[in-house]
């Protein structure tokens, strides 16, 4: 059996990973092309952003993934783990992330990010560990993995660092220079591995 695919997109917040893989994903839909996962959107008010919510990018579902911890009460925001000014809220992230990733009939899956919100889902990390390991299962043949960019100082998270040492000839890099050529060359990858 041959291994799953993958192929991992990374660079600084906000240089535009998800509308990549989300374009992506429009183009897969217009090839009639089966597959399933998950983005992470801003959460706006006017012109502040509150938070992110984890959207399903083919039914359009989505649930709270965090949001700013001014904006809930106290005895609310000490239950949730937190990332910078964000609680994260792990069972609503679950609720849309881990039917995505245990769908058995899409051949492509989209994973929008493998990062540290994410990452208080142990049930999350376990998912994404075997597919990092698992042989491709007939359905599912490539994996499309949005990442944050490797810091040189800080503890390394050793996930991460599996996947970019185990994927580096599949890593792209997004910048504001190339974003707008990088999408031809990724969707002609991801259709040849089918």
């Amino acid at each position: 059996m041959s291994k799953i695919e993958w192929f991992l997109v990374t660079g600084v917040p906000g240089v535009g990973k998800t509308t990549l893989v989300q374009q992506l994903s429009d183009r897969l839909k217009a090839l009639g092309i089966i597959h399933a996962g998950f983005v992470t959107a801003e959460e706006r008010s006017g012109r502040s952003r509150t938070g992110f919510d984890v959207v399903d990018i083919v039914t359009g579902t989505r649930a709270p993934l965090a949001r700013k911890s001014e904006l809930m009460a106290a005895h609310i925001r000490k239950s949730f783990p937190m990332v910078g000014q964000y609680c994260v809220d792990v069972n609503s992230f679950e609720s849309i992330a881990l039917p995505i990733l245990m769908n058995k009939g899409a051949k492509i899956l989209i994973v929008d990010e493998i990062g540290k919100m994410e990452f208080f889902s142990q049930k999350f990390v376990q998912h994404i560990g075997k597919l990092m390991n698992q042989p491709s299962n007939g359905n599912l043949t490539t994996v499309i993995a949005t990442i944050p960019v490797s810091k040189g100082g800080g503890k390394p998270n050793p996930m991460l660092e599996e996947l970019r040492s185990k994927y580096r000839e599949n890593l792209t890099t997004v910048s504001k220079e190339n974003r707008n050529d990088l999408l031809d060359g990724l969707v002609k990858r991801v259709v040849n591995t089918l």
